[in-house]
C-alpha cells in the first residue's frame, strides 16, 4: 500500500540490548529501539541493478520528475532559479496545463512561499496569467512559517481536508520555525 503525505511510519519492532559501559555502577541493560537486534552482513544487504524489478507505470504529477505520494528535495546554489522553477511547476499543476512538453494533471497545490512576499507573488501570477488567474481554488499560499513540531498536525490536517496533492516549501530553511534542531 502506498503511504500518503503525513502517514505515520511503523515503529521499529526489534530492540538492541547491550551492557552499559563503565563507569556505570548499575551495569544495567540499555535498549536502543533504532538498532535491529541482528543485522545481516553487508554483502547480504546488497542488490545488483539486474535484480531490481521494473516498477511499471508510476503515477507522476509532473513529467518523470515529481512522483505522486513521494517527498522530493530540490537543492542548489542561491540564484540558480529553484524558486522560479517550482513556481512554474506549481502553477502548471494547479491549472492542469502542459509545461515544457510534460502533461500535468490538475492538482491542488499548497505553496509555502517564504521568498517572494505578497507583492512578489502577485507580480509572478500576473506575469503568468494576467489579472484573472485560472488557478483560483487550486493554488493556495502559506504566508508564514510553520512552527514545528507544534503546527505539523494542523498542517497535515489542512492538506488532507483540502485534498492537497503537492506541498512546496520554498525555502525549507525559512518555512519552518523550530524550538530545537532535534524537533524536526
Amino acid at each position: 500500500a502506498q503511504q500518503g503525505f503525513g502517514d505515520a511510519l511503523p515503529m521499529p519492532t526489534a530492540l538492541h540490548l547491550r551492557q552499559e559501559p563503565s563507569p556505570s555502577p548499575s551495569g544495567a541493560l540499555v535498549a536502543f529501539p533504532h538498532l535491529p537486534a541482528r543485522r545481516k552482513p553487508l554483502a547480504d544487504r546488497m542488490i545488483d541493478l539486474a535484480d531490481v524489478e521494473a516498477p511499471g507505470d508510476l503515477p507522476y504529477l509532473f513529467g518523470p520528475y515529481l512522483l505522486h505520494g513521494m517527498a522530493h528535495w530540490l537543492t542548489g546554489q542561491t540564484g540558480l532559479g529553484k524558486s522560479t522553477l517550482l513556481f512554474n511547476v506549481a502553477c502548471a499543476l494547479a491549472e492542469g496545463k502542459p509545461l515544457w512538453g510534460f502533461e500535468c494533471e490538475q492538482t491542488r497545490v499548497l505553496y509555502a512561499d517564504m521568498e517572494s512576499g505578497d507583492v512578489g507573488r502577485a507580480f509572478k501570477i500576473e506575469r503568468l496569467y494576467g489579472t484573472h488567474p485560472r488557478v483560483r481554488g487550486w493554488l493556495t499560499f502559506l504566508r508564514e512559517a510553520v512552527k514545528l513540531p507544534d503546527e505539523m498536525d494542523e498542517l497535515l490536517a489542512y492538506v488532507r481536508d483540502h485534498a492537497i496533492q503537492l506541498v512546496i516549501f520554498d525555502t525549507a530553511r525559512r518555512c519552518f520555525s523550530v524550538r530545537d534542531e532535534n524537533d524536526n
